[in-house]
């Protein structure tokens, strides 16, 4: 944690700005920790018929977290596959393949997802998150919030 007092105020501001960035970093470690334990234990809930309260039902959730516990590009049919060994019933749909193409391009439109094409131009899809461009944005956003900090600091010093 910073100190305060034996800093200066730009030195005390330069480690808040450190440490807030090593957080950050965390945060998106731990998020996907968790949602790799989240996808083991439906699977594993699954097989012994067991109550999944503690992990979301719905498609959109749990194709979230399935995008998120991993690096790598899922296709469509990839996440049918992940879903199914997660014990989540697509039997009650028409048309599972539909739904689950339906959710994928909401989660991009939403940005939570990026489109990808794999060496044999099908499409894929990976987290956000895990895109260059998605951690450019996040330090450029980091960068921003930077600058209005040192520009508050400033001010601060003015008065």
């Amino acid at each position: 944690m910073y100190k305060i007092s034996p800093m200066t105020h730009s030195e005390s501001l330069e480690e808040a700005q450190a440490e807030l960035e090593q957080l950050r970093a965390f945060r998106i470690e731990l998020e996907s920790c968790i949602a790799r334990l989240e996808q083991t234990v439906l699977g594993l809930a699954a097989l012994w018929d067991e109550p999944r309260d503690a992990v979301p039902r719905g498609l959109t959730e749990l194709c979230r977290r399935m995008f998120r516990a991993t690096d790598q590009d899922l296709s469509p049919v990839a996440v049918r596959h992940n879903l199914e060994r997660m014990g989540f019933e697509l039997a009650r749909y028409e048309n599972p393949m539909a739904v689950i193409h339906t959710t994928i391009n909401r989660l991009v439109e939403r940005g939570e997802l990026t489109k990808v094409l794999d060496i044999k131009s099908k499409k894929t899809f990976r987290w956000a998150g895990s895109s260059p461009a998605a951690q450019e944005a996040l330090r450029k956003a980091a960068d921003k919030e930077s600058a209005i900090l040192k520009l508050l600091e400033d001010v601060r010093r003015r008065k």
